[in-house]
């Protein structure tokens, strides 16, 4: 079974997910091939921490959760390409909370 899983969970990553970088131009196949190490590091960390998988217990359950959750970070890259100016505003807005909260949570470390 696990074989199985983990040879559709390839054919989706390589062959079938868009390159989310598409917004860059010319140099998203570059970048694409750079980033996929990052994003399947964090996809293999998401599924270790937030599911509890841990390496071993059911490996096509395993391999299945590594394919959605690399999924998902492709979608949420590709989706932000493609409204830049919403996720400038999502990140400006996130920055800014947590600096607010910093600061009003210990204001004498921050400001000194």
């Amino acid at each position: 079974m696990y074989f199985f899983v983990a040879t559709v969970g390839a054919i989706i990553r390589n062959g079938i997910l868009p390159n989310p970088f598409v917004f860059l131009g010319e140099s998203a196949e570059i970048v694409n091939i750079i980033v996929t190490i990052a994003i399947a590091y964090f996809s293999y960390r998401i599924v270790g921490k937030v599911f509890g998988y841990e390496s071993g217990d059911c490996p096509a359950f395993g391999s299945l959760l590594y394919t959605l959750v690399y999924s998902m970070i492709i979608f949420a890259i590709y989706e932000i390409g493609e409204n830049i100016f919403f996720a400038f505003g999502i990140v400006t807005t996130i920055l800014l909370a947590v600096g607010l909260t910093r600061i009003l949570l210990n204001p004498k470390k921050v400001v000194k």
